[in-house]
């Protein structure tokens, strides 16, 4: 089996599972907005991986500081929409997140933005080094 074959098979399963996880995060009453920032990160990485494996060549390394850098400006707004999203599952008096989680969530994209450059940087710095 190719490499490349083998590779998308992983991802496929990786999404799918991820999928069913988040599935299950929605049911369960969780107030937590850690959670919800750590399945949009796993959901930004899956993508930033899928997007990066259709780019070759001498830019590479390039696109993958630039994937790093837009996956990851992506972690919170995604987390926010999770968060979203379970709240307005659940339909609840009071909402499973305050406006103060959700606040301090969109407060973390700085932070994000350069975790991204940072993990786009050291991979693309693996792969110069992997040749």
């Amino acid at each position: 089996m190719p490499a490349t074959l083998r590779a998308h098979r992983i991802l496929r399963l990786a999404v799918i599972l991820l999928g069913v996880v988040i599935l299950l995060w929605l049911s369960f009453e969780d107030q937590d907005e850690r959670r919800a920032i750590l399945l949009a990160a796993l959901l930004s990485t899956l993508g930033a991986v899928a997007t990066g494996m259709h780019f070759s060549g001498w830019l590479r390394g390039y696109w993958l500081v630039i994937l790093g850098a837009v996956f990851s400006f992506l972690v919170p707004f995604l987390a926010v929409l999770l968060m979203v999203i379970k709240t307005g599952l659940h339909g609840h008096g009071v909402p499973d997140f305050t406006l103060a989680q959700i606040t301090a969530v969109l407060r973390l994209i700085p932070v994000w933005s350069g975790v991204g450059v940072l993990v786009g940087g050291a991979a693309a710095l693996f792969e110069y080094i992997r040749g």
